[in-house]
């Protein structure tokens, strides 16, 4: 589609509709051919708000991309201890974004449990609650006895976190490996498949 439409397309409509079709192809992570419809598009294209937007989104998916380095943070966790991503290297770490809130999140509570206890030499829980007060947070987690490291994210940096980590919905799932890089695209993990 990409030749067709280089050849029968011209000018903005053809940057447009070549920018949308590179952008979809970057969803489908299994089709190596987005790098090279990247270095097409980039080299062939004078519109610059198109040559943006592709751009931006690329640096993003290769940022969150296997092997590339998890952002850092500084957090509190449930006994008032200061928690940073560094402080989990050595050990893979699973990083579940949640809420009080959200009830997928909950219902994910005892698998959790399970896979934390059954790989507790291997693996860290970091749990990562983005309610939008703390008061609401410490009660769910006492009720429901959130399994792992517990750590509230503040209100105000809350999306900033989960555009960093690539999280779009809830609850959000990152497995890290032992160096705090991505171990699998955040875009790829399911709990389901996680043993």
């Amino acid at each position: 589609m990409h030749a067709l439409a280089s050849q029968l397309l011209e000018g903005e409509i053809k940057a447009w509709f070549l920018s949308e079709l590179f952008l979809k192809t970057l969803k489908n992570r299994d089709d190596p051919s987005f790098i090279d419809l990247y270095y097409d598009f980039i080299n062939e294209n004078p519109f610059l708000p198109y040559s943006n937007r592709v751009v931006k989104k690329f640096q993003e998916f290769i940022s969150l991309s296997t092997g590339s380095a998890a952002p850092d943070f500084k957090l509190i966790s449930s006994d008032n201890l200061e928690k940073k991503l560094v402080d989990y290297r050595g050990k893979k770490t699973l990083i579940n974004f949640w809420a009080s809130w959200c009830k997928p999140c909950l219902s994910k509570l005892p698998k959790l449990r399970v896979l934390e206890k059954s790989n507790e030499e291997e693996l860290n829980l970091v749990m990562l609650n983005i309610d939008k007060d703390v008061s609401s947070w410490r009660m769910v987690s006492d009720q429901y006895k959130i399994p792992g490291d517990n750590l509230y994210v503040p209100a105000d940096k809350q999306s900033d976190l989960m555009n960093a980590f690539g999280v779009k919905f809830l609850p959000g799932l990152i497995l890290l490996d032992e160096n705090g890089r991505f171990d699998v695209s955040p875009h790829q993990l399911d709990l389901d498949r996680i043993e």
